[in-house]
């Protein structure tokens, strides 16, 4: 089943008592950038220990670059700006999300750091909820 919705309306699309009664684990990849503080905070009461979420763009690295005018102009990106700086501010909101509940949320080092540390376009963003 395809269901559509953007991210400050999926838990509304797709219903409380609909995301009470998914298995679990889940696997949240995060890669639309819009609205996700807003969906994190409706996703975090459905969220069980054992769930991830996985938030994409977020190594300030690889920011440094995107937000580079020069490099921009280069590759015909200008438009992209906005967006490049909205993948920045990601992972600030998750870490103040997991700052927020502490107990609950943790860095899966494991699988965050498998091919060296931090070495994909997620830092220390493969969130595992503990509790």
């Amino acid at each position: 089943e395809f269901v559509e919705a953007a991210n400050a309306d999926l838990v509304d699309v797709l219903t409380p008592k609909r995301l009470e009664s998914l298995p679990h684990p889940w696997l949240w990849i995060e890669d639309a950038h819009y609205e996700f503080e807003i969906l994190l905070n409706k996703l975090h009461p459905y969220l069980k220990p054992g769930d991830y979420i996985i938030c994409e763009d977020t190594n300030q690295n690889v920011h440094a670059v995107w937000q580079d005018p020069q490099w921009l102009k280069k590759y015909n990106r200008e438009e992209q700006m906005e967006e490049n700086i909205m993948c920045e501010q990601k992972r600030i909101v998750l870490r103040n999300f997991c700052l927020a509940h502490p107990d609950q949320y943790r860095v899966d080092s494991h699988y965050q750091d498998m091919f060296g540390y931090n070495v994909s376009k997620t830092q220390n963003t493969i969130i595992r909820r503990i509790a």
